[in-house]
Parts: structure tokens; sequence; C-alpha cells
């Protein structure tokens, strides 16, 4: 009878080796995208609706760079004037919108100059 003789095949340690290596970084990426993702996201719209002789919402937070479009869903003419003279739409008739990009951190406190007890605040952080 013919007996085949016995061949081992070494391991290989180093490739054994290498995979945990490469699996450590690749899952502290995964664990840390989200701080990166978050922090170059795009700027965004905040709407804020002009009905029933307010703002709604009557206080927004938003981030710098990004931009807040008020839209007057009233049956009369409404503005958006900032107390510190920032920004102001004139007459906003009714169905149309206002939008302004808030560049700057900062409150910026509003009101309507038609009717100013219409208050509102935009906060930018």
């Amino acid at each position: 009878m013919f007996k085949l003789p016995c061949i081992a095949t070494p391991i290989n340690v180093t490739y054994t080796m290498k995979r945990p290596l490469l699996i450590l970084p690749a899952a502290i990426a995964l664990l840390l995208l989200p701080l990166f993702v978050q922090a170059k996201s795009k700027p965004t719209t905040v709407h804020v609706n002009i009905k029933g002789m307010k703002y709604d919402p009557a206080s927004v937070t938003i981030r710098a760079g990004d931009t807040v479009t008020w839209t007057n869903a009233d049956q009369r003419d409404h503005s958006v004037a900032a107390s510190d003279g920032s920004f102001s739409s004139g007459n906003i008739g009714p169905g149309a919108t206002y939008s302004f990009v808030f560049n700057k951190s900062g409150k910026f406190e509003y009101s309507c100059s038609l009717h100013p007890r219409m208050k509102g605040v935009v906060i930018v952080q």
C-alpha cells in the first residue's frame, strides 16, 4: 500500500496578525465619522410662519450660516425688523416670504414694524 507523505501547511502568522490591526483603525474611524459630518454640515433653512398676528415659532435657534425664511400666511401685510437694525424686510404681503442669512452668532430680537406687539427672536450659535 502506498502512503502519501504528510505535508503540513505553515500558518501565516503575519497575515492573521494584520487583520485585527486593520479592523481597529476602521472601527475608530466609524466612531468618529459623525463628529466630522456634524462639524461640516451644510447650512440649513428654518421656516417661521406669520399667522394670527404672531410669529410661529417665536424663537428659533440656528447656527451661523443658516437662513431663516418668514412666510406671511396672514390676511394682512407684516414685516420683520431687527431691533439692532441688522435686517429689515419691508412689507411682506400675504403669501410672500422674506429670507435672511445669519452669518454671525448672537441673539437677534425682531418685531413687526406695522404691529409692534408681534415679537420674535433668532438665536445664532
